[in-house]
């Protein structure tokens, strides 16, 4: 998994996307066009993140597996990314 080339703990992994999507959440429902680029921006990665994992056939590994299951069931505020589209493509706040 990249997270261990990069350098993190893969069993903070889960723990860390969620509470990057909560962020994420938020920011979505920001009123500044350029703040909401951002979030934009950062759900993009957010969602490839999720869906990387997705991606992975049943662990063997117990707490991989589990940490597999966290991470596939996480949302990935596509609602909420629309509606900070719609907001930067109207102008409305």
């Amino acid at each position: 998994m990249a997270v261990i080339s990069a350098g993190c703990d893969p069993d903070e992994y889960p723990s860390y996307l969620e509470l990057l999507g909560r962020m994420i959440k938020a920011g979505l429902a920001h009123k500044n066009v350029p703040v909401l680029k951002k979030y934009l921006w950062l759900h993009g990665r957010y969602v490839r993140a999720v869906e990387e994992v997705q991606q992975f056939s049943k662990q063997r590994d117990y707490d991989a597996e589990q940490q597999r299951l966290h991470i596939i069931g996480l949302p990935l505020y596509e609602a909420q990314a629309d509606a900070a589209r719609k907001k930067i493509e109207t102008g409305i706040p």
